[in-house]
């Protein structure tokens, strides 16, 4: 907390966006104190459970059986320390189908109040053109967690994140009812996975999620459909 108070804002409130992965171990210390229990412990309790996120986790590698395997440049890499080093910021270990059964949860308002959930999906700061740089997603503001905007010119909410060897995507289309969640063991090489409409296939035990070849960017019925491949991947 100390150095958080020592740093000068880069920006007034609200005024800009600019992506900041220690904001979010901040608000897992929020969590923590505000809640009296570790943050690990608070989400498995009150979100992973009672949605049936059977395999999703926070904090360091669960390992085990399915555990997948980051890669960087065709490379096995490390993960980082999550449990100690950014707890709240990209420590959160899933599957396609509990991310896309999460997506479930929020679209069909078992997490959040209607009005609570309007203010997450809300664009509290603005993005100027061409600083999230994608052909298909397109970001004009960012709300609690998510990015705003359109894909392919449909109002879209989407989030990307990265890991020493991990690549995720999660996007939900409201209008059209498409929710997708988009895994990937490799970087350096290509940005990778597979998805499909609301249901995408398991990624820990028999079915896993992804494929490699296909970009992200593309249109999502391109890549559309079931897939094999390595197991468990991290959001």
């Amino acid at each position: 907390m100390e150095l958080f108070q020592r740093m000068p804002l880069l920006s007034r409130p609200g005024s800009r966006w600019r992506y900041s992965s220690p904001g979010y171990v901040l608000l897992g210390w929020i969590v923590q104190e505000a809640s009296g229990e570790p943050y690990a412990s608070f989400l498995a309790e009150h979100i992973f459970a009672p949605l049936g996120l059977g395999s999703t986790s926070a904090g360091d590698a669960p390992g085990g059986l399915g555990m997948a395997r980051g890669y960087r440049s065709g490379q096995p890499v490390r993960s980082f320390d999550l449990g100690t080093a950014s707890p709240g910021a990209g420590d959160v270990w899933s599957t396609a189908d509990d991310l896309v059964r999460w997506d479930d949860a929020l679209a069909a308002g078992e997490l959040l109040t209607p009005g609570l959930r309007r203010e997450m999906l809300t664009a509290h700061a603005p993005i100027p053109p061409g600083q999230v740089a994608d052909p298909i997603w397109i970001a004009s503001g960012y709300g609690y967690g998510w990015f705003v905007g359109t894909a392919a010119g449909r109002r879209s909410y989407f989030h990307p994140g990265d890991n020493p060897g991990y690549l995720a995507f999660n996007a939900w289309l409201p209008d059209h009812d498409i929710r997708r969640a988009v895994l990937d063991l490799q970087m350096g090489i290509s940005r990778t996975a597979g998805s499909r409409r609301r249901r995408s296939p398991g990624v820990r035990g028999e079915q896993h999620a992804v494929q490699r070849g296909a970009q992200i960017t593309m249109r999502a019925s391109a890549i559309s459909g079931s897939y094999a491949g390595p197991a468990v991947n991290q959001a």
